[in-house]
């Protein structure tokens, strides 16, 4: 597919582009009947295992990477809905009106981790459940079956805003290695590392595997009405990743050693615990926001306003507002009188 294609010539030619549009078709909130059709129709028609908890995974060769999306959307209701496509941008069409946000987050992952396995590249492909909710599909696996990721060097999660993200912090500590990054990044043209990342699925994999990032595939303005995808970026992704030569990768981070992105002593793991039921990585240096994502926290300091917290954190902030489709424009025309 060239970048000139339309989706709907895209969807006449390439039958994995009709799958994508079928993937954001559906509201998948965690536990609903609509993830369960979507898990049943797309990973255990294609031979993927599961574990009591209802993730899905499938393993093609011996490949040292591990790839990972998640199956749960912020829907607030399940069932179908109506979507459009501009010049290679998928949105919400104008006609819906019960959706919250698009899905692209992580829709878009777990079609372009289907698209790899269909070119039978090597891997291990982790469909995780309940990200959205807490990341409690894969902190069970690291704490119940860590054995699932033995022989694991890279966890790839392709779950990340943007178009050129190669995370290498997620809530402030270091998962992947500058290194890495650079490596991987010299075989993904535009991409760069980012320090910027919240949280997603491999984060919760940092004590167990070397190098855990968190790649942009096109997604804009998640958990939002106005969320968007572009179809030309997450085709292009693809191309990218089929070619990708794992053994030019770079392994350097020490996963015992836990690094702050904010100058903060860390002892070791023995600092960080597993929140129950089955949570992710917390410790007392880092605690999660009223959405359940991951901020830093000064100990003993406490934000007592959110002017407080904006002062404290500013990055985070940005990141937030940026992901829910909040831009420089909007901010300006919020306040007229800063010039």
């Amino acid at each position: 597919m060239t970048r000139m294609q339309t989706i709907a010539r895209a969807k006449a030619t390439e039958p994995n582009l009709a799958q994508l549009w079928e993937i954001l078709q559906l509201r998948r909130p965690g536990g609903s009947k609509t993830e369960r059709r979507f898990v049943a129709r797309f990973l255990d028609s294609i031979g993927c295992q599961s574990d009591s908890y209802g993730n899905r995974w499938l393993r093609i060769g011996d490949s040292p990477v591990l790839w990972s999306s998640h199956t749960d959307t912020v829907h607030t209701t399940p069932g179908k809905q109506r979507i459009k496509v501009t010049d290679g941008v998928i949105s919400l069409a104008e006609t819906e009106t019960e959706s919250n946000c698009l899905g692209g987050d992580c829709g878009v992952g777990v079609w372009i981790m289907l698209e790899l396995i269909r070119a039978r590249k090597p891997g291990l492909y982790v469909f995780h459940r309940d990200e959205e909710t807490g990341g409690h599909g894969s902190a069970w696996i690291a704490e119940n079956n860590p054995g699932l990721l033995a022989g694991i060097k890279y966890a790839i999660a392709l779950d990340r805003k943007g178009t050129n993200s190669i995370i290498t912090y997620q809530s402030g500590a270091r998962c992947a290695s500058d290194a890495f990054a650079e490596s991987l990044a010299d075989q993904l043209h535009g991409y760069a590392p980012d320090s910027t990342g919240l949280f997603t699925d491999t984060h919760n994999y940092t004590r167990l595997i070397p190098e855990c990032t968190n790649l942009s595939v096109g997604y804009e303005a998640a958990h939002t009405s106005k969320e968007t995808v572009n179809v030309y970026h997450a085709s292009a992704l693809v191309e990218s990743l089929l070619a990708l030569d794992v053994t030019r990768l770079m392994c350097a981070r020490d996963p015992a050693t836990v690094e702050s992105l904010y100058n903060e002593p860390f002892d070791d793991w023995n600092d960080w615990r597993f929140e129950r039921p089955y949570g992710r990585f917390d410790s007392p240096r880092v605690s999660n926001d009223r959405r359940g994502r991951f901020v830093k926290r000064g100990a003993p300091y406490e934000a007592r306003s959110v002017l407080d917290f904006v002062e404290s954190y500013p990055d985070v902030v940005a990141d937030i507002l940026e992901q829910y489709g909040i831009t420089l424009d909007d901010l300006y025309d919020s306040a007229p009188w800063v010039s």
